[in-house]
């Protein structure tokens, strides 16, 4: 169970799921009903299709992994977990996905087979783009908007403002987080942003997406009509990245991005209890 709990790393969960959440809330804002039920299956389906993505990641990536003297050691490159048991996992990960979708509505359930797919490709654009990192940025970026088409069947505005909010922001991180990688991706002739613009570039342009991130969230407050206590929200994420940024200027890039991904749940709470609070008050 431990070993399946570090495969999914639950921490990358913690920040995942409140996105969906923050969609589900801006749907229910104008929904003419409260459903229950309906929570249960999208946080099923994003459940369901985090974990399918995360170990089919972790699937496709083993042989880079075991060759990475930062990975080499994980459960699965060091044979600790074996490759089979991780598929039958995933595939049952695939099938909750699918049928939640399906138990939702029917745009739901058309999308969800492009969904998975779309994670699947992810894992493979290391290999061929530099853009692998807006990859995932677009795959964290489904959490909203799914949530949103699981409760009304459609898509809107609002959701697609947040969604873009956090493809910038996820972007910023994942950037930042595989710097450390920069030497062995070039040797292995593998493709990140940094290992094609340099470290310093790289360095730079996740200041700018992480401007427009918060730029982009105080958008959503106006576009959704938030009370003022969503903006408390905003105020916190742009201050967390600011003090990220400062510190990483004085720390180093590696360090500091090791431990700002370990808070990035402060951010997507931060923006969750922001809407939430202003639902409540209005």
């Amino acid at each position: 169970m431990l070993i399946f709990l570090r495969l999914l790393k639950l921490n990358e969960t913690l920040f995942a799921l409140p996105f969906a959440y923050c969609g589900l809330l801006l749907a229910y804002k104008s929904a003419e009903e409260f459903s229950l039920v309906k929570i249960i299956w999208i946080t099923l389906a994003m459940v369901g299709a985090r974990t399918f993505g995360m170990l089919m990641n972790r699937v496709v990536d083993k042989h880079i992994d075991s060759m990475n003297p930062r990975t080499k050691d994980r459960d699965l490159p060091s044979g600790r977990v074996n490759v089979l048991s991780i598929l039958l996992i995933g595939f049952l990960a695939l099938v909750i996905f699918l049928y939640s979708a399906f138990m939702l509505n029917d745009m739901a359930f058309y999308l969800s087979p492009i969904v998975a797919a779309y994670m699947l490709i992810y894992s493979y654009t290391k290999r061929f783009t530099w853009l692998s990192s807006f990859f995932l940025g677009g795959v964290l970026a489904i959490a909203p908007s799914g949530a949103w088409i699981g409760v009304n069947g459609s898509l809107g505005v609002e959701p697609i403002i947040l969604s873009l909010g956090v493809a910038l922001w996820a972007t910023s991180f994942d950037i930042l987080y595989h710097i450390q990688d920069v030497d062995f991706y070039s040797v292995n002739k593998l493709h990140s942003f940094s290992s094609r613009f340099g470290i310093a570039t790289s360095v730079k342009a996740t200041k700018l997406l992480d401007l427009i991130s918060v730029l982009i969230l105080i958008l959503l407050g106006a576009v959704a009509d938030l009370s003022l206590v969503y903006y408390i929200g905003p105020i916190i994420v742009g201050c967390i990245l600011f003090y990220k940024h400062r510190y990483i200027s004085y720390h180093g890039v590696i360090v500091g991005s090791q431990k700002f991904f370990r808070l990035n749940p402060i951010v997507s709470f931060s923006v969750f209890f922001s809407i939430l609070g202003s639902l409540i008050v209005t």
